[in-house]
């Protein structure tokens, strides 16, 4: 039934649309990939101290990401990358020197980094492939 559902929407849809609907289901996925590591923090890490500063330069991030996708903003993409690299390393770079550091658990929030960073490319190629088209 969902073969027969999608053949119909490939046999209606422009080539446009059919773009806008698969680059937004990605972008939805990575949207729960972040929830789902939120979620994995709450319930079954414990993150140093340290790191709650980093959850909130996080949320701003993640805030900037959907700002950059639904304003096809392709300056907004390219910093939003970059800051996403910076806390990315800050977190590793922290993470080695960390006095608790079998203790503090890190994944989720790479996780978090790496969403957000394809977040910021998804944006960027959306705004480029929309400037030219």
């Amino acid at each position: 039934a969902l073969r027969m559902i999608y053949k119909k929407i490939f046999e209606y849809s422009n080539e446009n649309d059919l773009f806008t609907s698969v680059e937004s289901r990605s972008f939805v996925k990575l949207l729960e990939e972040v929830a789902d590591s939120l979620h994995d923090m709450s319930t079954n890490f414990c993150i140093c101290q340290e790191f709650l500063e980093t959850l909130k330069n996080l949320k701003k991030l993640f805030e900037i990401a959907i700002d950059a996708y639904f304003k096809r903003d392709s300056i907004m993409s390219i910093n939003l990358i970059e800051m996403t690299n910076n806390i990315e390393n800050q977190i590793l770079s922290y993470s080695k020197n960390c006095p608790m550091k079998d203790n503090c658990e890190i994944s989720p929030l790479l996780e978090i980094c790496r969403c957000i960073k394809s977040m910021g490319e998804m944006s960027f190629n959306t705004a480029i492939c929309r400037d030219v088209g």
